[in-house]
């Protein structure tokens, strides 16, 4: 409900769930979500939250994954991806690279 009206964090998050393949999470998680947050770095112009993306990264070798990977094989990533009018205010934001 938050990314609904934090449009700084929203449409990169819904960037990032259309990002993540359900098969190489169910294969090896770690791996999957490090992809993910070295795609997420890549598409990052602000370098303060380039280097949380970091950290973040850094943290899942430490994590248990098993319950975060239960929750995200839940979700409908299909429904959260961007669609057309989502892409649209998007790329009007500065800051992120939302070009797939």
């Amino acid at each position: 409900m938050v990314w609904e009206y934090d449009d700084r964090y929203r449409y990169c998050f819904q960037l990032a769930f259309g990002l993540l393949n359900k098969e190489n999470l169910a294969k090896n998680p770690r791996k999957e979500l490090r992809r993910l947050c070295d795609e997420l770095i890549l598409r990052e112009e602000e370098e303060n939250t380039a280097k949380k993306w970091r950290a973040i990264k850094k943290a899942l070798a430490l994590l248990p994954l098993k319950n975060v990977v239960k929750c995200i094989n839940k979700l409908d990533l299909e429904a959260m991806k961007l669609d057309e009018d989502d892409l649209h205010f998007a790329q009007q934001k500065k800051g992120f690279n939302y070009e797939i």
